[in-house]
């Protein structure tokens, strides 16, 4: 069994930087899955209540459909985040390399801190990318022109200049700094989830629920232009039109459903 994996790691590594951490995000995507699965019913949980309905203890089949793709798509977007934060590394070096001053002041720099230890200066990153992060937030207020949404400029803002910080400090650090950046990212992304905003548009789209009307027949009674909050296993979970009451159909007694 070990040897069997030694080879699979021996081909992986043999492949080119591409091919190689493609084949990586596939393997770990069926691994993340699990994570993202368990993160995606806990939001379907607090969805529901709250909604104020019921928790669907029985389970929503779209999460049994969707959790590995969605799985693949958040390891992809952490590579690029990884690819991304390294470039923006490199450039950043080859700058500073290049122009006079900035090669000086790097020096002065990393004289000052020669005697911390790494966790003062990571510390220190930290301090000084969430004074940046803090200013990009108050940036739009002052200039009226800034049009980025303060939840991209300011992660964005405190990314960037802790790469900054850390690469200036010890250039040898970016691609820890890169790979740690692109796993917060991977973990932290389902959370997203929990924003009820964001799990309604997603509900939405997958016509599962979120409110998107719809037009039901049970047992020869219509209800017309109604909310379909939810869709689980076993029932269709319903906002009446007329009344907003909120209905509970079986799935077994449901006739016909239309999704207007």
């Amino acid at each position: 069994m070990i040897e069997s994996l030694k080879k699979v790691a021996n081909f992986v590594l043999r492949q080119n930087f591409v091919i190689r951490n493609m084949i990586i995000v596939f393997f770990g995507s069926l691994g993340g899955a699990t994570y993202l699965g368990k993160m995606s019913e806990v939001a379907t949980y607090y969805y529901a209540w709250s909604s104020g309905f019921r928790v669907p203890a029985e389970g929503v089949p779209y999460l049994a459909l969707t959790v590995f793709g969605m799985s693949f798509v958040v390891l992809i977007s952490a590579f690029l985040v990884f690819i991304a934060t390294y470039l923006f590394g490199r450039v950043m070096l080859s700058y500073t390399d290049k122009n006079v001053i900035l090669r000086f002041t790097t020096s002065i720099f990393r004289l000052g801190i020669r005697n911390s230890n790494s966790i003062e200066v990571i510390a220190a990153g930290i301090g000084a990318s969430s004074l940046v992060a803090v200013g990009a937030f108050v940036a739009p207020y002052v200039d009226s022109n800034i049009e980025m949404s303060r939840w991209i400029l300011v992660p964005v803002s405190f990314v960037m200049s802790f790469v900054t910080f850390v690469v200036l400090w010890n250039k040898g650090a970016l691609k820890v700094v890169a790979a740690l950046i692109a796993a917060v990212c991977a973990v932290g992304a389902p959370i997203s989830m929990f924003n009820q905003t964001t799990y309604t548009y997603a509900l939405n789209s997958l016509q599962y629920g979120g409110g998107i009307s719809v037009d039901v027949t049970s047992n020869k009674v219509e209800y017309i232009d109604s909310k379909l909050l939810l869709r689980t296993s076993q029932a269709l979970i319903l906002e009446e039109s007329k009344t907003n009451r909120v209905i509970e159909i079986p799935i077994s007694k449901v006739d016909k459903i239309s999704y207007n």
